[in-house]
């Protein structure tokens, strides 16, 4: 065997055609669908997604909505005081929740070797919790210690006031509530959002399988979801309130015992609907979406600001908005604000080079590819697409924009989808 020549730099390919795989629909007895992603090559295990309309928006209380979850996975009515998760564990399984701006997920992570014992607890926890007294006060007392210990950290401030610049001072995705106020919340409460929420609905429900989804798994899932009897109405109606943003404000929250500042600066933008969207969003990845980013260069390696920036787009259905985050000491946030306000306006420049074209769209495209890992990851892009109210057809999009990305199209969305003077600035610190 010939030994390599280490002298030679391997050669980089092309990643090629990308396409994601569609899913399959999985009939159950009772007319519920069953979104599934098969892949024959994954690890011997599946993940069953449960999807509610209904989040922190429909809620109305960001604390209702995340401890009701959180309260459901401490036992149920057949499996009371922790029996539940103890069973769970037993059996090599994992059960979790994502509470997100419209939605509700719970997920139950199993080996398929015991789907058939695991599966039919799924829906007790869904439907049938016992949510009691005990178990209501030990996850209230937690959800407030970790909101008092949030309350003590520079970044969640910062990203707290920031949301109200961007959303709007009293829009339901920009609500906070204090350690008080989270303790004045009764079990009714919450076993309302419950019922309202969690129930077997065509309309209100969701499920995904991903894994290696054998014969016998969609068995245990049918057996488990098929018998269910379920509402062919909806109950949850969607609240999507338009963001209404203050443009050009700054705002500063003092925060005990801080060592550090945190920055948080951005803008209310165009939403995925907007046909400049995807190109938007590779134009924020160049400005600091990965290490070797604009942002990254300039403020991290040449002038050691922070040790860390990143710049995001966020779409929602109320609006998209433009953020840029980082940490710093308290004599370098003027300094940092002012190269970052500097890089911005260089993107109106257009100086573009090939190499930094090259660049982005090989970050951009390896995480394409990373979606096309595994099962789990390419249900993950799904269940988003749901949850996002993103259009079908996305992935195949944001391939087309990267392919015909070019320095002038990068300039002219610059300057008209990133105007300085509406840069808002929010900064935790001394």
């Amino acid at each position: 065997m010939n030994e390599p020549n280490r002298n030679i730099p391997p050669r980089v390919k092309d990643f090629g055609n990308l396409s994601i795989p569609p899913m399959r629909c999985l009939k159950l007895d009772n007319g519920i669908n069953v979104n599934v992603i098969d892949q024959s090559s994954s690890l011997d295990v599946s993940r069953l997604t449960c999807v509610f309309n209904g989040g922190m928006a429909e809620c109305g209380s960001p604390s209702v909505a995340r401890i009701v979850p959180s309260l459901m996975l401490e036992g149920t009515k057949s499996y009371p005081d922790g029996g539940m998760a103890e069973l769970v564990e037993f059996n090599g399984a994992r059960q979790a929740f994502s509470v997100e701006p419209h939605f509700t997920s719970m997920v139950l992570y199993t080996l398929n070797s015991k789907a058939g014992d695991v599966f039919p607890l799924f829906p007790q926890t869904l439907f049938d919790p016992q949510m009691s007294e005990r178990a209501f006060e030990v996850v209230l007392d937690r959800h407030v210690q970790n909101v008092e210990l949030m309350l003590k950290k520079v970044e969640y401030n910062a990203s707290m006031h920031f949301n109200k610049l961007t959303m709007g001072e009293h829009h339901p995705l920009a609500r906070t509530e204090a350690p008080d106020e989270i303790r004045s919340i009764g079990l009714d409460a919450l076993k309302k959002w419950h019922s309202d929420l969690f129930r077997p609905s065509l309309k209100d429900m969701t499920l995904y399988l991903a894994g290696r989804i054998s014969p016998k798994i969609e068995d245990a899932v049918n057996d488990s979801f098929g018998q269910l009897s379920v509402s062919e109405s909806g109950s949850v109606k969607h609240v999507l309130v338009p963001f209404k943003a203050d443009e050009g404000l700054s705002v500063r929250t003092h925060v005990d015992g801080a060592v550090q500042s945190a920055v948080r600066m951005g803008m209310r933008t165009i939403g995925r609907d907007h046909p400049d969207y995807i190109t938007l969003r590779y134009l924020v990845m160049a400005l600091g979406g990965y290490f070797g980013s604009r942002l990254m260069t300039n403020i991290r390696e040449d002038k050691g600001y922070t040790y860390g920036i990143n710049s995001f787009l966020l779409g929602q259905p109320e609006g998209g908005t433009m953020e840029i985050v980082a940490s710093t000491d308290t004599i370098n946030e003027r300094p940092l604000i002012d190269e970052v306000v500097a890089e911005i306006k260089r993107l109106y420049t257009g100086d573009f080079t090939d190499g930094e074209l090259d660049r982005l769209r090989k970050h951009a495209m390896s995480g394409l590819a990373s979606t096309l890992d595994n099962a789990f990851e390419m249900m993950d892009y799904y269940q988003t697409l749901h949850t996002a109210f993103i259009p079908d057809g996305y992935f195949a999009r944001q391939i087309e924009t990267l392919h015909n990305l070019t320095a002038d199209e990068l300039t002219r969305v610059a300057r008209e989808h990133l105007p300085v003077d509406r840069l808002c600035i929010s900064v935790a610190g001394i």
